[in-house]
């Protein structure tokens, strides 16, 4: 019986098959992970910016302005016996005689030096402040973490957000903008300064802020200041939300300048702000109706 192979030709045509085959499939798996590995650098750099707007968002929702209640209460009971001690005592009239009555004239105090000093008011001094601009922002925070459980550290402190240069992490070489968060455990009175920095994010393109307070209804603001040289509407006042926008750039050359940018909306929990007096001169009481 005669036994027939493989001719040369077929031989190279198959090989030539498998090699294409080979070729194929090899592209395949290169496109497959540099697919996977692009998909996951996105995944990353939005987990990356969703932490930091996270943390940003938790410092803000924590924010507190602390106002010591006794002073208000010392300052309105000081008022009160001020006003008892300098009010009219009516002389008696023996023989009273028809016609109105005559008005009672106060009563001079024989000493004024000693009960200026007596009935002398409490200045209250508040540390807490939250100062904001377009790109930067400065508060006090209940937000503080304590590493130990014991550890002799308020839950208060100061929280900044602001925009400067940094060296990369992954090439020391080259600088970018970055995000830095400040924190200190103390309360000082200039509250921009003090405290450790790190970095929250690299190459930050753009740190914008606005807030919304009281006595604005539905208008933004770009700048908010409790401080004692603002005007009415934000001094001493914590607004009730501020609103925070990032935008980062991709390091990446191939990226082709690609930018990712989130925004979102932080709410002040508990702002403690100090209650409008109401016509009687106390705050948060009613007043009086006819």
């Amino acid at each position: 019986m005669k036994q027939r192979g493989f001719t040369l030709l077929e031989v190279i045509i198959a090989m030539m098959i498998l090699t294409f085959l080979s070729i194929f499939t090899v592209e395949a798996i290169q496109r497959a992970l540099r697919t996977r590995t692009k998909i996951q650098h996105d995944i990353d750099k939005n987990a990356t910016l969703r932490d930091a707007l996270r943390i940003i968002e938790r410092d803000i929702n924590m924010a507190f302005n602390y106002r010591d209640p006794s002073i208000e209460l010392y300052n309105q009971a000081q008022e009160e016996r001020k006003k008892a001690m300098s009010a009219p005592s009516p002389t008696p009239q023996p023989n009273p005689s028809p016609g109105p009555a005559p008005t009672p004239t106060p009563v001079p105090s024989p000493n004024p030096a000693l009960d200026a000093e007596r009935f002398k008011l409490k200045t209250e001094k508040i540390y807490t402040q939250f100062i904001g601009t377009e790109d930067q922002l400065d508060f006090t925070s209940l937000s503080n973490v304590r590493m130990t459980e014991d550890a002799p550290v308020s839950s208060q402190a100061e929280i900044g957000y602001k925009i400067k240069s940094c060296r990369r992490r992954s090439t020391q070489e080259q600088a970018s903008k970055c995000l830095w968060r400040r924190v200190s455990n103390y309360i000082h009175e200039d509250i921009t300064k003090e405290g450790q920095e790190t970095v929250l994010l690299e190459n930050v393109t753009e740190f914008r802020l606005r807030y919304l307070g009281p006595d604005k209804g539905d208008e933004w603001l770009t700048a908010w200041s409790s401080s004692e040289g603002a005007d009415d509407v934000t001094r001493g006042k914590f607004p009730y939300a501020v609103e925070v926008t990032i935008e980062i750039k991709d390091p990446d050359p191939k990226a082709k300048d690609k930018t990712l940018r989130m925004t979102t909306v932080a709410a002040i929990r508990n702002p403690n702000n100090p209650k409008p007096k109401t016509p009687t001169g106390v705050p948060g009481a009613n007043p009086q109706t006819p």
